[in-house]
């Protein structure tokens, strides 16, 4: 898929595990967040490709357990972004016992509530993180804040996400509101069913966005 890092072969030499992959230019989504070089439409097209790779590895029942700005790179060629998913490292196969059960890896300010309660993921802890992300994007901070890491794990098991107050002028319209509260709910079951779902109210929210610019 054209949003996912190419994995041309994984196995063991001399003891060491590994995993050789898709060599790929540009610049980590992390980079970019600091240094606060996206516009919010941009920001929106490069989730949107991040949407579109993870719907892919979910159909083949992969689910990444690490997305976050780190793992993504963006390629600017001129005007045109193109966002790849990176470091399938810690990715598990569905019904496979590839990872430790109740293993949980990743990054915490990214984790979905039920990977850090059970350590089991499926798909919509993906989106989780991506809906962290999507948070990230349009306010300048992440939704769970804390300075040690229990306390962001404990945020984001217990607390909801702080308000949407992004450091632009005007105010994110309740549209965007109700896709946070979705995307970043507490029990998996609240959330969209899939990435594509996501995408599709993400991508009609941001025409509205557009509109408040």
């Amino acid at each position: 898929h054209p949003n996912l890092v190419t994995i041309y072969e994984f196995g063991q030499d001399q003891g060491v595990l590994f995993i050789a992959m898709e060599y790929v230019k540009g610049h980590d989504l992390e980079d970019l967040l600091r240094e606060q070089s996206l516009s919010r439409s941009e920001s929106l097209e490069i989730l949107a490709q991040i949407c579109d790779g993870l719907a892919y590895a979910h159909h083949a029942g992969i689910v990444h357990r690490d997305i976050k700005p780190s793992n993504v790179r963006v390629i600017r060629d001129g005007r045109r972004l193109h966002a790849k998913v990176m470091d399938f490292g810690v990715a598990k196969v569905s019904n496979s016992d590839m990872t430790a059960t109740g293993m949980v890896m990743g990054t915490v300010s990214y984790m979905a509530p039920e990977y850090i309660r059970t350590g089991k993921p499926d798909p919509r802890s993906d989106l989780f993180a991506v809906g962290v992300m999507l948070y990230e994007c349009l306010s300048g901070r992440k939704p769970f804040a804390g300075d040690t890491t229990p306390t962001i794990l404990y945020k984001i098991v217990n607390e909801p996400p702080l308000d949407v107050k992004p450091p632009v002028v005007g105010v994110l319209p309740e549209r965007w509101q109700s896709i946070f509260s979705r995307v970043l709910c507490k029990d998996p079951g609240g959330r969209y069913p899939s990435c594509a779902a996501f995408l599709r109210d993400l991508l009609d929210a941001a025409v509205d966005l557009d509109k408040n610019d």
